[in-house]
């Protein structure tokens, strides 16, 4: 059976964390996943600027697990695939990009106060986490360990069109709209973000959560 599991927005610690009803936490979709059977097709539907790095290795490690269970997962990648979104695309067995599409991959990064220990240990944590993240690009980019370092220190953006020169293992199929973001992605703060990318920002995020809480 065919069944889609869409990430179109922020992707959350928990449901506390929800700003908008399209941000997604790990009991979203660990409660998708029990739903599922051997033999069934699943689609990923992603359009998101990335989130909580925790619960993007944890909804990463899940789709493995699907894997195993003889339950195919195609990851469709359509307005952006940011950040920890990233590795929930490359834990899918089949990358889908349309060519308009944007990506990127960076270290992670974390908002942190207290004395020098404090900070040394947070770093320690930030490595380790970006090594989990290393992991899941190997299995999708045809790169060397140091290649991909680069790119993750440098913040690379790229489009679908251009994922043969990032050696990703992916098919590219040409859109027949230019999508728009499901999700801002000023908040992040992102250091490379191409001004297409700031163009095409068409949600106030606040303003919706707002709307929201009106209903």
């Amino acid at each position: 059976m065919e069944k889609t599991f869409n990430i179109f927005s922020e992707i959350v610690n928990d449901e506390g964390c929800k700003w908008t009803r399209e941000d997604v936490c790990l009991s979203d979709f660990t409660n998708f996943a029990k739903e599922l059977n051997e033999g069934d097709e699943v689609t990923i539907d992603i359009n998101s600027p990335g989130g909580s790095v925790t619960t993007g290795i944890a909804i990463a490690n899940q789709i493995r697990e699907l894997s195993k269970k003889g339950i195919h997962t195609t990851a469709r990648v359509e307005g952006i695939c940011a950040s920890i979104a990233t590795v929930i695309m490359c834990a899918c067995d089949n990358i889908v990009l349309n060519d308009t599409a944007f990506l990127m991959i960076h270290n992670c990064w974390s908002v942190v106060q207290g004395d020098a220990e404090t900070l040394r240990k947070e770093a320690d944590i930030m490595e380790k986490m970006n090594e989990a993240i290393l992991s899941f690009y190997r299995s999708k980019f045809d790169l060397t360990d140091q290649e991909l370092k680069d790119y993750m220190d440098a913040e690379t953006w790229f489009s679908g069109a251009e994922a043969e020169n990032f050696k990703l293992k992916c098919e590219v199929v040409k859109s027949e709209q230019e999508f728009k973001i499901a999700a801002c992605v000023k908040k992040f703060d992102f250091k490379n973000t191409p001004q297409r990318i700031r163009d095409m920002e068409n949600i106030d995020v606040s303003a919706k959560a707002e709307e929201e809480k009106k209903e």
